[in-house]
């Protein structure tokens, strides 16, 4: 590259140029919540069927993930998430101008297949530019600027609402997809070697820069799928991002609203603590990570408060902790959820360069079967519960679907609603004991060996 010699400094300019790619499918993750009310209104959604909304984008997303870890050690990763820009950006445009639900939930499912296609590509490209002493950091950074990108789509989104139509503003969104589109065709490259400079010591850009043919692909896909090592990082993930992305993204905004009694705008704002949460630990838990030498220590300790922040989310569904206290919790409740990226790090760890990416598309079936199954679920929890109310009180029973009598079926539907992800988050926290522990080191060809060995 003219007049930029050194692979160190233009690296930074590949990791904000695949950042946009990022944040903008991770705006599109968060963004349901703040224009519920809106598309309820226009669409006619019961919650129900906005949880199938909300939970559209992640079975999309779940789905393309082992394609896309294939593609990206194959194909290649710049081919693949260029390709599944140009898909979102497809989405965003038919989700901004569906005139009927079914074109809606299409436009849904199609920014979830784009988005799919970015975020495994991107740690594969990253890879190569960075060392591996790095590598836990800096995706802890892509975590952290992520999130707070990400906070675009609470309180910021919410006011945008209010000055033009939620339609209009996705359009502009679709216009941004298209211009990050453009300039990561242009500026982007694979591999330092790609554009001219020499690779950098320590990266995985020689032990991984050949693409792999079609028959490694499939045999990498088989050993990444039958090592038991694989497993307990996607059963983190399930729990953890799962929980957190049914909160943030679907049903938080709707809950702050129904039980605090705030506007849209005001409920979004409380959810953006989660997010600088997340944001925040992502950082600070992938560095301290980094310099005790260990992942699963912080994984357990973490595991261990957020289960204490869910249990209080779900006995404080009547509203009795104080407002600032509640948004205090959602604080640490994203900052404890951040510890995920530590699974995503130890995944690749476990596992040999050439297969980072199927390896990394693991993790994700874990992260995005969570999210895909906590999203309905809570919908249909919280729809049944204030269904059986609403025919109680026809029935005559003494339930009032009216004032204080709407609270307590709010409160018992959100109840049993956070209480499942109490259970997911259990669940992860019991698989991080389960984990691997790969001293912050890749140990993918050591792990090989010592399976061959045994074979």
């Amino acid at each position: 590259m003219k007049g930029i010699k050194k692979p160190t400094n233009y690296r930074w300019l590949v990791f904000a140029l695949l950042m946009g790619l990022y944040v903008i499918g991770l705006f599109l993750r968060l963004c349901l919540g703040v224009v519920k009310g809106d598309l309820e209104t226009f669409f006619v959604l019961s919650p129900a069927a906005f949880g199938a909304l909300g939970g559209a984008y992640f079975y999309a997303y779940l789905l393309m993930q082992i394609p896309t870890g294939m593609l990206a050690d194959s194909w290649g990763p710049k081919k693949t998430a260029m390709l599944g820009n140009f898909i979102l950006l497809l989405g965003t445009v038919v989700f901004a101008a569906a005139p009927n639900l079914p074109l809606l939930f299409a436009g849904r499912i199609l920014c979830g297949l784009g988005s799919a296609m970015v975020f495994i590509p991107v740690t594969k490209i990253v890879a190569y530019w960075f060392t591996e002493q790095e590598f836990g950091a800096i995706n802890g950074l892509i975590s952290c600027l992520g999130y707070l990108g990400g906070l675009v789509a609470q309180a910021p989104l919410a006011w945008l609402i209010t000055k033009m139509s939620w339609r209009m503003v996705f359009l502009i969104l679709g216009g941004m997809v298209a211009l990050v589109w453009l300039a990561n065709l242009k500026w982007t490259y694979v591999r330092p070697e790609d554009a001219g400079m020499p690779s950098i010591p320590g990266s995985d850009s020689k032990a991984g820069g050949t693409p792999l043919t079609q028959k490694e692909m499939w045999r990498g896909l088989r050993i990444v799928l039958s090592r038991k090592r694989s497993w307990p990082p996607a059963l983190i993930a399930l729990g953890f991002f799962g929980s957190f992305n049914a909160l943030t993204g679907v049903w938080g905004t709707a809950f702050v609203s129904a039980v605090y009694g705030k506007t849209g705008l005001e409920a979004s704002g409380a959810i953006q603590y989660a997010l600088i949460g997340m944001a925040l630990g992502s950082i600070t838990i992938a560095g301290i990570s980094g310099k005790i030498g260990r992942r699963r220590g912080p994984l357990l300790i973490s595991g261990g408060v957020l289960s204490l922040c869910w249990l209080i989310m779900a006995a404080n569904t009547g509203g009795i902790i104080p407002y600032p206290v509640f948004c205090g919790l959602l604080l640490l409740l994203g900052y404890c959820t951040s510890a995920v990226v530590l699974t995503m790090i130890s995944i690749k760890e476990m596992h040999l360069v050439a297969y980072a990416g199927m390896a990394v598309a693991v993790y994700n079936v874990g992260c995005f079967l969570g999210a895909a199954l906590a999203a309905p679920v809570m919908g249909g929890l919280i729809g049944a519960v204030m269904k059986a109310a609403a025919a109680a009180n026809e029935a005559g029973a003494g339930a009032v679907i009216a004032g204080a009598g709407a609270v307590v079926a709010g409160a018992a539907a959100y109840r049993l609603a956070f209480g499942f992800c109490l259970l997911l988050v259990l669940i992860s926290w019991a698989a991080a004991g389960m984990m691997l522990e790969t001293g912050c080191r890749n140990r993918g060809q050591e792990l090989e060996e010592k399976a061959a060995g045994g074979a």
